[in-house]
Order: C-alpha cells, then structure tokens, then sequence
C-alpha cells in the first residue's frame, strides 16, 4: 500500500507541471536534440526530439495550461533550431547571417514529417487530457470579462447621472435659500418696506396739473 500511495502521490506531483516549466523543458530537448543532430550527423535526431519533447510535455503538464503547450512547439522549435544554428556556427567560425537561415531552414524542412506527426500526437494527448474542456473554460472566461466590463460601465454611468442629479438638486435648494427671491422677500416684510415701494401720492395743497384741451 505504502508503494502505490507512492505512486499515486508521483503521479499527482507529475501532473502539476506549469506551463512555464513545460516550455523551458521543451525548448531544452529541442536544442539538445538539434545540437545532437548536427554533431552525430543524423538529421532526422532533430525531428524525433520535437515529437517527443512535445508528446512529453503535453503529458505531464497541468490541464489548465494545455491550450499552451498544445499551441508553443512550433515557435519554440524555431527558437531552439535557430539557437543551435548560432552555436554550430560559432563553433565553425562562420557567423554570417545567410549561412545561418539557411541551415534553419534546411533542418526546419528536414524535420517536417516529424513535426507533423508529433503536432498531431501531442493533440491527441491534450484532447485525452482534457483539452475541449480547457478552450471552454478560456471562452466562458471571455464572456464573463466583457459583461463585467458592460455592467460596470453602465453601473458608472448611471452613478455619474445620480450624482450630477444631486449636485442640482443642492444648487437649487441653496438659491432658493439665500437668492435673490428670498431677499426681495425679506424686504418686503421688513417695518415701511410698503411705504418705500409706493409711489409718492400728490399732496392736496399742490394744484393738479392741467388737462390739455382736445378742441
């Protein structure tokens, strides 16, 4: 029992492989594998070690990170191969930058058939491992990051709205407290306020003015 506990405790400790991990893990074997290649003379090492780096990666990584490790061998592929073209060059004494996109591409075409079939099985093991389950997850996660983003746009207007609401209504009650209607008011009310805005009345000692006569 103590061995299968074991076992089964390697196992789950295997299984969590970041992405990160499996990157730089598949980029090491690719080099190494290129590397080999061009030293032992056996050009189809190249290929074989893309398939089974990536075959290997696609088997220990997380579920969560499949999506990745199923799209990154190609391009970190290219990277290793370039990377060991630079070595092989440097170690030649031939640095020159025809020469070294050359032998990249020669050993990318060489390499093709392998890179095919390894593509198609690290696929194959992401899909077993849970890779639809994976690009559902990416997508429902999309969809919930755009309406969040809706609802707080919506909810920040409308906020904004509220708030210049309240903002008026504060201007308005402070005019109509101290403006100038309340202090027309106020004098009005105050002891001979009527007096000051009557007109003068003509008093009787003084003569009425004469009405122009119309013949």
């Amino acid at each position: 029992m103590t061995g299968a506990a074991g076992r089964s405790g390697a196992a789950g400790r295997a299984s969590q492989v970041r992405a990160r991990a499996a990157i730089a893990a598949m980029f090491s074997v690719f080099l190494l594998a290129d590397l080999a290649a061009g030293w032992l003379g056996v050009a189809g090492l190249t290929g074989f070690g893309f398939a089974a780096g990536s075959m290997i990666a696609a088997g220990l990584v997380r579920r969560k990170d499949l999506l990745i490790v199923v799209a990154a061998p190609p391009a970190i592929f290219l990277g290793a191969v370039t990377c060991g073209e630079l070595i092989t060059a440097h170690t030649d004494h031939a640095t020159s930058v025809g020469s070294i996109a050359a032998g990249t591409f020669l050993t990318l075409s060489s390499a093709a058939i392998w890179m095919y079939c390894g593509l198609a099985a690290t696929m194959i093991i992401a899909v077993v491992r849970g890779l639809p389950q994976c690009i559902r997850d990416l997508r429902t996660g999309l969809a919930g990051g755009s309406s969040r983003a809706g609802g707080t746009g919506i909810a920040g207007g409308s906020s904004r709205a509220e708030g210049g609401g309240r903002a008026a209504a504060r201007r308005a009650r402070r005019y109509l407290t101290t403006g100038p209607l309340v202090a027309a008011h106020e004098a009005a009310r105050r002891p001979g306020s009527h007096a000051r805005l009557r007109p003068p009345r003509p008093s009787r000692s003084q003569p009425l003015p004469a009405v122009p006569s119309l013949q």
